[in-house]
């Protein structure tokens, strides 16, 4: 499995790593994340605002309902990792965030990890939403152990190899998985399976957390606001089956005993979204 390992200092500008088709990324995703006439709820489902449901007051309260929900489960699983009795002998235990997107919406757990001995490296091939994690972490006094790394992520993955004893317990990726296109998505998951299953002999084990919707749990019209929703409509989101991401783990994850468990539902609007747990069984 090839992974990217950058060390930089904590500083208001990302590392910067430009591939192929980074510069298209980066403008389209850079246009999604910013409010402007255009665009005045970002990633706010485009169904509802095209017929004028989301209005800045019920924007801000589900930003926060998804983000209390996020951070809620986050920190539980800060807890469970610096529970394990070998925590404190792990000198520089990772997380890595796969997609920053909003950051303030659902990375407020980021504090948290931090004041926890947690090193924090983030992705995401959008400088605003490098960013918006520079602007919501800036006031943490060990902003030293925070990397942002500005490039798309199959490019970062082609530098360097993760060794079987890394101590990185865990990956967090909130509708990250959800905007690639599936050959993309079956490439990412499958090397994120494999992470799981390398982390056997490591001292705090691996796992991977994901915010995605499943398709089988948005597909009938449902009530929204008091407005009937016949289906939700989908902007850059394929929303992928628990199915296809277990078939995407691959064999060799799969063989290991690495499942796919859910940790909780929240719904977004009219979108169905699931917390769930990669992680390695037994």
């Amino acid at each position: 499995m090839v992974w990217v390992e950058v060390f930089m200092e904590y500083s208001l500008e990302p590392l910067q790593v430009v591939g192929l088709g980074h510069n298209r990324l980066e403008r389209h995703w850079d246009d999604k994340l910013s409010s402007t006439k255009d665009n005045p709820f970002p990633l706010a489902p485009k169904d509802l605002v095209r017929m004028g449901l989301v209005t800045e007051e019920n924007y801000q309260e589900q930003n926060q309902q998804f983000g209390r929900f996020c951070n809620s489960i986050m920190e539980s699983e800060l807890l469970g990792l610096s529970s394990i009795p070998r925590f404190s002998s792990v000198p520089c235990p990772e997380i890595r965030i796969l997609g920053i997107g909003l950051a303030e919406r659902d990375l407020l757990w980021v504090r948290a990890a931090v004041y926890s001995r947690f090193y924090i490296k983030a992705y995401d091939v959008s400088r605003v939403a490098c960013d918006n994690l520079l602007s919501l972490t800036e006031s943490l006094p060990y902003t030293h152990k925070i990397d942002v790394i500005h490039g798309e992520i199959e490019d970062l993955w082609q530098e360097i190899r993760i060794t079987p004893d890394m101590e990185i317990p865990l990956c967090y990726g909130s509708q990250f998985i959800q905007v690639l296109k599936k050959t993309k998505m079956k490439r990412v998951v499958r090397r994120l399976g494999d992470h799981v299953a390398g982390g056997v002999n490591t001292c705090l084990g691996r796992s991977v957390c994901i915010v995605h919707p499943l398709s089988e749990d948005n597909k009938r019209s449902r009530q929204w606001n008091k407005h009937c929703i016949p289906s939700v409509e989908w902007g850059d989101t394929t929303p992928y089956s628990r199915e296809e991401l277990l078939n995407a783990l691959g064999i060799k994850a799969r063989r290991a005993g690495v499942d796919i468990d859910l940790l909780g539902v929240h719904q977004y609007f009219h979108q169905t979204y699931s917390f769930l747990k990669i992680s390695l069984k037994g």
